[in-house]
């Protein structure tokens, strides 16, 4: 009995965990306006970097929260450093509204150019990810410490 109960345990928690990450697919971009509760304050990292965004989903997996994703609508196709200046800027935003609370951070890159009125958004040309030195197998092990160890990656190509 105690065997049959610990692997129905499993299964329910194997299936949250796919859900949650089926959960963090594409974006979605509509003609009606959602909102989308961010920490990110769109304007300032704009004037910042001199590139407008708008972030069109967040999404957290893990308990305690320990994933966050952001998927950003930039203006057409930023060079690696932009990219990383825009990420940067975002981080920070997120950071000091609730800091230690996130083990690592995604933002996923979507151009205005690919995103159609009414369409859902399924490129991302470029993903930015902030992860205790640089290694997702660390994410949940090491202490936050105000993000001192952790790197940001950047890679542009289209990610699914």
């Amino acid at each position: 009995m105690k065997g049959n109960m610990f692997l129905l345990g499993g299964l329910i928690a194997t299936g949250l965990v796919v859900a949650a990450c089926n959960k963090s697919g594409p974006a979605p971009e509509s003609s009606t306006s959602v909102l989308v509760v961010s920490e990110i304050d769109e304007a300032k990292v704009s004037s910042l970097t001199g590139v407008p965004i708008k972030v069109l989903k967040t999404d957290s997996i893990g308990f305690p929260t320990i994933n966050r994703f952001y998927w950003i609508r930039v203006q057409g196709r930023p060079i690696k450093a932009k990219l990383e200046e825009i990420s940067k800027a975002a981080l920070d935003e997120v950071i000091a509204a609730k800091p230690k609370v996130y083990h690592s951070f995604t933002l996923h890159f979507v151009s205005s150019e690919d995103v159609l009125p009414g369409a859902e958004t399924k490129k991302c040309f470029a993903k930015a990810t902030f992860l205790p030195d640089g290694d997702w197998q660390k994410v949940g092990r090491d202490p936050i410490a105000g993000y001192g160890n952790y790197k940001l990656n950047c890679i542009i190509g289209e990610q699914r």
